[in-house]
């Protein structure tokens, strides 16, 4: 396994045996903070406003933990792109999907700048669609996923008081607010994403795997465990868990202020959640989350 940068030189190297002892991921502090590094050549400018980016070197552990060479990868909340480029430049194929026409044009014009360095491998598909109509996506046969990664938003912190941070990036508001899961709060946000995992669900093939970087979140000053509330809501919506991985999240000078000034709990890490679909869902959600 290895960790690149965006010129695609080799950084880190972690033997296959000793990554899967590890319980805690860590990487050198340079790239939380200064994330830029990893993306440029790679990303337009325009992308790098995005408000809860993914870290590239996070991405590419996840790929190469829980896929294969070929296999097809899914993100449904695909953002800017970061998991499919990182998927191709990994010899994967990837299927990004987003709701927001902003950042479904911005992956495309990534996409040319990572065939145009050279470092495209693996095919990428970027689709306009919807995460909570996963079914109503038409998947042309040589993109039907093996695999979801994915990273949800976090439930409208930003723009709340609060302020949340992934790889050392402040979070800020999104777009298209209506539609988009991010901008929700409290129940509707949970409701909402009810309805992703249910989706994953219906395009997932049995006993393949979901990955989930998930952070917990806060809401009104309060931590709000995102993970394990995911862990205990699995088994209703056919998935079992199958373990978990910790990022250790190292806060900026921004969220230690946000912090001390808010009273906003400490959260210093990320988790990736594992789990196998081994079913269908149990559970039925209204259409109006």
């Amino acid at each position: 396994m290895y960790l690149l940068d965006a010129q695609g030189n080799v950084i880190n190297k972690i033997k296959k045996g000793d990554a899967r002892k590890q319980k805690e991921w860590r990487f050198p502090l340079k790239y939380h903070y200064h994330t830029r590094i990893l993306r440029e050549g790679l990303y337009t400018e325009e992308s790098m406003k995005h408000p809860a980016k993914m870290n590239p070197l996070w991405a590419q552990r996840i790929i190469q933990e829980y896929s294969k060479l070929n296999e097809v990868i899914l993100d449904p909340m695909a953002g800017v792109g970061t998991t499919g480029i990182e998927a191709s430049r990994l010899g994967r194929k990837a299927v990004m999907i987003d709701i927001e026409r902003k950042w479904v044009n911005e992956m495309k014009k990534n996409i040319k700048l990572l065939e145009k360095n050279g470092q495209k491998i693996g095919e990428v598909m970027v689709m306009r669609g919807d995460a909570t109509k996963l079914n109503k996506t038409m998947f042309p046969r040589k993109f039907k996923p093996d695999v979801v990664i994915f990273s949800p938003p976090y439930g409208h912190e930003g723009v709340s008081g609060d302020t949340s941070l992934r790889g050392g990036e402040k979070y800020d508001e999104y777009g298209e607010r209506d539609r988009n899961i991010g901008m929700k709060k409290g129940k509707a946000y949970d409701e909402a994403m009810l309805k992703v995992y249910a989706s994953i669900n219906k395009v997932l093939p049995k006993n393949k795997l979901m990955i989930v970087n998930i952070k917990d979140r806060t809401e009104n000053r309060k931590r709000i465990r995102t993970g394990e509330r995911l862990k205990n809501i699995a088994p209703l919506l056919g998935f079992k868990f199958v373990e978990s991985r910790r990022i250790y999240a190292p806060p900026s000078g921004f969220r230690n202020i946000a912090e001390k000034k808010h009273g906003i709990p400490k959260i210093r890490s990320e988790r990736i959640l594992v789990f196998k679909k081994v079913g269908e869902p149990k559970i039925k959600l209204s259409d109006n989350a």
